[in-house]
């Protein structure tokens, strides 16, 4: 993954984000670049599976941060498992922010472990809306878990390293396309 792609991608999804809402996000570089961004918020609630984007964002007076529970899924340091599932009881996010390993049109969103796809899954059930941060690299590619459907995706936040004719194609299956500058 190209780091200025994962630095843009961050800086226009942190743009989507208004004062008071509640905030998930995932693990994976572009969403540890978005954390570095949700540090110059205030007011927010960040609920997260992702122990080294809580850490980011854990001593800052106007940010809340809650970590799911769960089993620490060993490289990720994403929280895994049913005790996520019982944490997040009650809860309502209204954006949640989602990396991925691989977008097609057949398969959507999907990732390498199982596991965190079914984290995921988990949390996007908690949340109105999930923006998936997807780079240049991660379109017409199929992982091995099924986190989502491309129906089930409020937005893709990518660059413009993504050709037209496949942004298009995501469009045509009511994937709304955010683009972010990176050339």
């Amino acid at each position: 993954m190209d780091p200025k792609e994962a630095r843009s991608i961050a800086d226009q999804a942190v743009q989507l984000i208004k004062p008071g809402e509640v905030i998930g996000v995932s693990g994976g570089l572009i969403c540890t670049q978005l954390a570095l961004r949700l540090r110059l918020l205030e007011r927010i609630t960040i609920v997260t599976n992702a122990l080294n984007v809580a850490t980011e964002l854990v001593a800052l007076p106007d940010i809340q941060v809650r970590v799911t529970g769960g089993r620490l899924n060993p490289g990720s340091f994403e929280l895994v498992g049913q005790a996520l599932e019982l944490s997040l009881s009650g809860v309502h996010i209204d954006k949640f922010f989602l990396g991925t390993d691989g977008l097609s049109l057949q398969y959507g969103v999907t990732g390498h472990n199982e596991a965190e796809a079914m984290a995921a899954r988990v949390i996007m059930e908690h949340s109105d809306t999930t923006i998936i941060l997807a780079d240049s690299s991660k379109f017409k590619k199929a992982s091995f878990a099924q986190v989502a459907p491309v129906s089930a995706i409020g937005a893709i936040v990518t660059t413009d390293q993504v050709s037209q004719d496949v942004k298009g194609e995501f469009e045509m299956a009511g994937a709304r396309i955010i683009v972010a500058q990176c050339s």
